[in-house]
């Protein structure tokens, strides 16, 4: 495959302030059509505006990492070519559909004479009867043998006949893209699969206060290390120069390196969890019922795990070290993953992660559940991204 016509990576695009896409990576193939599909309000039409006319805010605000187009950035100067959507008419005064064709084709031919720049069309087949759409993405086609095209629509039945590849975007993410042939092969409960089947997607949109949102739903806060830990034991990062866990030999007995700084160790012993190292924060929890289950300690995790929140806030060192309990450490640790926003299964698969050596059962999954519905009544602050 050759070079892409259009290469963005981590775009980020705002309205008003109010973010419609955020981190979206996206290459165009060259040449071939592809197709933009998604929920209505979904920022399709925004992003053809913000690759197409890098320069022109229209009340957004635009950034991202990397732009690169044909073999220069993305800029005012070099970008593709946009035709835009066409605003509805009076049925009554509204030209026919053969003349709404003429008029299309016209105006995609001036816009491809005499040059192979990239071409973002806005919903080129709306208004049309069927089979004057299929002619014009007939005549798409043969222009997509010469160039790249990047089409907004809604008609899946165009899109699976005359497009070589599909795009998705929804809650302000660039959710799937792929080939033609895949993406109307999706694998069930997939977003792509949701989508065709519905028109929708079951998402939230750009932005939503995490804690509106149902825990299912939350992706993981880009604060958490996702790097497994080895197996064996040692030290991993749960948030980078933030939070650290030692497990194994890494637990106890080694000198820390570096320059001195404030550390909160959280000692996780059978009996109880001690923290110490900072006189405000220092205490001994105690659990109160048997070691091995701590679904029956939420106050007792509640406690920990405002006591590190607190530490962190504070740009202290907090050091996880398991004494002799590493079911309690499990159950810390995926307890305040949530507190900072994660859902309870993406708390369980980061825990076991970082924790290879412990078997994860239900009642430890049950307990990251109830953990989510305490720390939302205990009306705790926003997370700190």
């Amino acid at each position: 495959m050759s070079e892409p016509a259009l290469s963005i990576r981590n775009l980020d695009i705002r309205a008003a302030g109010r973010p419609v896409l955020t981190n979206v990576d996206f290459d165009l193939v060259s040449p071939g059509m592809t197709a933009l599909m998604g929920p209505m309000g979904s920022g399709k039409s925004t992003f053809l505006k913000c690759i197409a006319r890098p320069g022109a805010t229209d009340g957004l605000e635009m950034r991202w990492e990397r732009a690169r187009y044909r073999d220069g950035a993305l800029d005012d100067s070099r970008h593709p070519r946009l035709i835009g959507q066409k605003p509805r008419q009076d049925a009554r005064a509204a030209p026919s559909s053969g003349q709404l064709l003429d008029e299309r084709i016209g105006e995609i031919s001036d816009a491809c004479r005499d040059n192979t720049d990239t071409l973002c069309i806005d919903e080129p087949t709306a208004s049309l009867r069927r089979e004057d759409g299929n002619e014009l993405m007939r005549f798409l086609c043969e222009e997509a043998r010469r160039r790249s095209i990047l089409v907004v629509s809604h008609n899946t039945d165009e899109v699976r006949s005359y497009c070589d590849r599909v795009a998705l975007i929804g809650g302000g993410r660039m959710l799937e893209h792929c080939s033609c042939a895949d993406f109307f092969a999706p694998a069930p409960g997939s977003h792509v699969e949701w989508f065709l089947r519905t028109g929708g997607l079951n998402l939230p949109s750009a932005g939503t206060p995490w804690r509106m949102l149902s825990p299912e739903l939350r992706p993981l806060p880009p604060i958490f290390d996702p790097t497994p830990a080895a197996k064996g034991g040692g030290r991993t990062w749960i948030i980078r120069d933030a939070l650290e866990l030692r497990t194994g030999d890494g637990a106890t007995g080694r000198p820390d390196e570096g320059a001195p700084r404030n550390i909160l160790r959280v000692s996780v012993g059978r009996l109880n969890t001690s923290l110490t190292g900072t006189n405000e924060l220092a205490a001994k929890v105690p659990w109160i019922s048997d070691h091995t289950r701590p679904d029956q300690d939420t106050q007792a995790i509640l406690e920990i795990c405002q006591r590190i929140d607190r530490a962190l806030r504070d740009g202290v060192l907090v050091r996880l070290e398991p004494d002799d309990n590493l079911i309690g450490t499990a159950a810390i640790l995926g307890s305040f993953l949530v507190l900072r926003g994660a859902g309870p299964g993406d708390a369980t698969i980061l825990a076991m992660a970082k924790l290879p050596e412990l078997h994860f059962g239900m009642r430890m999954e049950q307990l990251f559940w109830d953990m989510d519905s305490v720390f939302a009544g205990a009306g705790l602050p926003e997370m700190v991204a």
